[in-house]
């Protein structure tokens, strides 16, 4: 509209969508190529007896989920009991492989453990001692593969209490294990993620486990919360973390309105929430799944939101 000029033509090249939305699509994918490594640590205090008897009677599908993808995995059983002699970070029972004839039987077997009144569960101390050395190199030789994802499982109704590391050491310490940041996590399942009142529900009261949870956020692990999910959905959420499967999908492009974000994996709608389903993280421009929103191997997550129109 300036009188002094003439026309001007002017191409314009853009990306349209019929149905007036962006969508970002991701594969998740396992990676068979990749060993696995896996450290249950098992509160074996009394109160968590109907807790492990859980765990046993469901066990075969967190080992059905290995066998699908095909993972070389081993998988070894500690408890948090630091002070009786044969416990303090030794493999309770022999390593798990996908050599063992019936691993879901040898894993009963592993974690049928002495239930005792130690008042103090040292989860932490329990790890950190099964993977350092002198066990590392002795009782628990072989149980971590160098370039393996080693996944460490913490089953516990009481926060950590450890007096031999805190949880920033134990960050750095898994951090450092192999070289890579990604390849290590730890997990618990456990009560509450913060606060002062346990949960509780029929069957199971669990502490809030602020300690546990620190380090599992810091190191890509999740929290199924062991009073609102039952045990087969807990070792289905854990095979997929320890298989290595991702939880966090990174955007190209950011979303206008994060309000009107729609998360849908192979079709089907999954709902925007922190324990079961997905977040969005504007400080990554990521979406975040946990709990039973987590995508399966195999499966296909679509991202979409509307198109935010700048036209008068």
């Amino acid at each position: 509209n300036d009188p002094d000029e003439g026309l001007v033509q002017v191409t314009v090249i853009g990306q349209g969508d019929s149905a007036g939305y962006i969508t970002e699509s991701f594969d998740q994918e396992g990676n068979a190529s990749v060993p696995v490594d896996i450290l249950f640590v098992i509160d074996n205090s009394t109160s968590m007896q109907d807790t492990n008897i859980a765990l046993q009677n469901n066990f075969n599908t967190f080992i059905q989920g290995f066998l699908t993808l095909n993972l070389d995995y081993q998988i070894g059983v500690v408890t948090t009991d630091m002070q009786t002699a044969t416990d303090m970070g030794q493999l309770q029972g022999p390593i798990i492989s996908t050599a063992t004839p019936n691993p879901v039987q040898q894993f009963n077997q592993n974690t049928n453990v002495p239930f005792t009144d130690v008042l103090e569960e040292q989860g932490l101390d329990a790890a950190h001692t099964a993977l350092s050395a002198p066990l590392i190199n002795s009782t628990n030789a072989g149980l971590v593969r160098s370039g393996s994802l080693l996944s460490v499982i913490v089953i516990s109704d009481e926060d950590d209490q450890s007096t031999g590391i805190d949880s920033n050491g134990m960050i750095a310490f898994l951090n450092g294990y192999q070289g890579d940041p990604d390849l290590t996590s730890l997990s618990i399942v456990g009560g509450p993620r913060a606060g002062i009142f346990p949960c509780g529900n029929l069957f199971q009261n669990a502490a809030p486990v602020p300690t546990y949870w620190a380090v599992a956020q810091a190191t890509g692990g999740i929290h199924p919360n062991l009073c609102n999910l039952d045990m087969n959905t807990i070792v289905q959420q854990l095979a997929v973390v320890a298989a290595g499967l991702d939880t966090e999908f990174f955007l190209a492009s950011t979303p206008s309105d994060p309000a009107m974000i729609e998360v849908t994996v192979d079709g089907s709608p999954v709902p925007e929430d922190a324990t079961n389903g997905w977040i969005y993280d504007p400080a990554t421009n990521s979406i975040v799944f946990a709990g039973t929103g987590i995508p399966l191997a195999g499966s296909n997550v679509d991202v979409s939101w509307p198109l935010t129109s700048t036209c008068p």
